[in-house]
């Protein structure tokens, strides 16, 4: 049997109650069950279940409300460190140390591999895109 909501738990409970209710008397003189405690119980899960949908409720609601905020407070804090780092300078790492913000670093030198990986890179992209450089146009007469 598929799982059911607590909408339908709700709904079913509460028919349940309204059988024992209107039938109360008849069920009582043919069960060995207490009717008012079986009716009690049923009450009670659907009192739990009226809780929990209202504490539901306001939980997606604040989730709403958190996501919403949480864009805003990203662009705030981008806002804020691109000002420290503007205003202060990125050397004053004392300041910048106030607001939570590391200086950004300096790259370092070039490894060779790297210079041979740019050059390869720079002339490939100047034989997919037609280019030339400074000295070949100084190359072409016309």
């Amino acid at each position: 049997m598929p799982r059911s909501s607590l909408s339908e738990q709700r709904i079913r409970y509460l028919q349940l109650v309204a059988g024992l209710t209107k039938h109360r008397d008849t069920l009582a003189h043919a069960s060995i069950h207490d009717v008012d405690a079986l009716k009690a119980t049923l009450q009670a899960q659907v009192a739990a279940i009226d809780d929990a949908a209202t504490k539901l409720a306001v939980y997606r609601t604040s989730v709403l409300r958190l996501r919403e905020g949480a864009k805003q407070a990203h662009d705030a804090a981008i806002t804020v460190r691109r000002l420290a780092l503007v205003v202060l300078g990125n050397k004053a790492v004392e300041a910048l140390g106030a607001f939570g913000v590391v200086p950004d670093k300096k790259p370092g030198p070039k490894t060779l591999m790297g210079k041979v990986i740019g050059a390869e890179k720079s002339r490939r992209t100047r034989v997919k895109r037609h280019t030339m450089g400074k000295k070949q146009k100084k190359k072409i007469k016309g």
